[in-house]
């Protein structure tokens, strides 16, 4: 793995955790409130919400650096086709 499919891979995880982060902060709230406050139904029903949330923009990320690490690879493919040929 050369330094700059690192880059990438660092850039993107990055990323991911910046967006991840506050709705990690968002379920332990809503949880907390849940068990020791208001223990309504909704707030429950949110905090999955919330999870279910969580988990896409995991995914979405996920697809982004596979994407970005496959766009690199053809790069990098294309690259020495064209060194050969020459």
């Amino acid at each position: 793995m050369n330094e700059k499919q690192k880059q990438i891979i660092y850039e993107i995880r990055k990323e991911k955790l910046r967006a991840r982060m506050p709705l990690v902060i968002l379920i332990i709230i809503s949880f907390l409130i849940y068990n020791f406050w208001i223990p309504m139904e909704f707030i429950k029903w949110l905090a999955v919400a919330i999870l279910i949330f969580y988990l896409g923009v995991g995914f979405y990320y996920q697809k982004k650096l596979r994407k970005e690490l496959d766009h690199m690879a053809e790069n990098e493919k294309d690259e020495t086709q064209t060194i050969d040929q020459n």
